[in-house]
């Protein structure tokens, strides 16, 4: 059923959000285990110069108090590969994971912006705002625990914090 909604959905270049889709139980600890592995771990990608962030290792931090891991799906998080092999389920191929990480609320964590890929975010502890624009028109969706977002490529999003909370992003086609 939620595999034929987001065949929909990218086709007609629409979010989706799904309430209660998944059963997470990821500690915080896991996050802050994610944070100091990741820390020490040397980065590959460029710079990002529309961005503003610093890096260290592959933890970028942004002008606020978010962060966004690299690479996240190779750390070992309470049930990942049962939650890739669901997402998988959906027809999605995915072809990068990132642990996103915000420490306070009420905060704009990423700009206005659109990514080159199908978005798959999946809100795992607190709650966020997505705000998603199909050309003028904006949507508001507010994610809690176990809710999903699918955003298709090219579609201008930004995320604000709503609580502290973390989130696994899933790039897919």
């Amino acid at each position: 059923m939620i595999d034929l909604q987001i065949k929909e959905h990218r086709d007609s270049k629409l979010p989706l959000h799904v309430s209660g889709a998944f059963d997470v139980k990821i500690p915080w600890q896991e996050f802050i285990d994610n944070i100091n592995s990741s820390y020490k771990e040397e980065s590959d990608q460029p710079e990002k110069s529309d961005i503003k962030f610093g890096r260290v290792g592959n933890v970028r931090f942004y002008d606020r108090m978010t962060m966004v891991i690299d690479y996240a799906g190779t750390f070992p998080y309470t049930g990942l590969n049962k939650i890739k092999d669901q997402i998988s389920s959906y027809g999605l191929n995915i072809i990068a994971t990132m642990s996103l990480i915000s420490l306070t609320n009420s905060e704009e964590t990423t700009s206005k912006h659109c990514d080159p890929y199908d978005v798959f975010y999946l809100q795992c502890i607190g709650s966020v705002q997505w705000s998603v624009w199909n050309n003028e028109t904006r949507q508001d969706f507010v994610l809690n625990p176990g809710d999903f977002i699918f955003v298709p490529a090219y579609l201008d999003h930004e995320v604000t914090s709503l609580s502290p909370r973390t989130a696994l992003s899933f790039m897919v086609r």
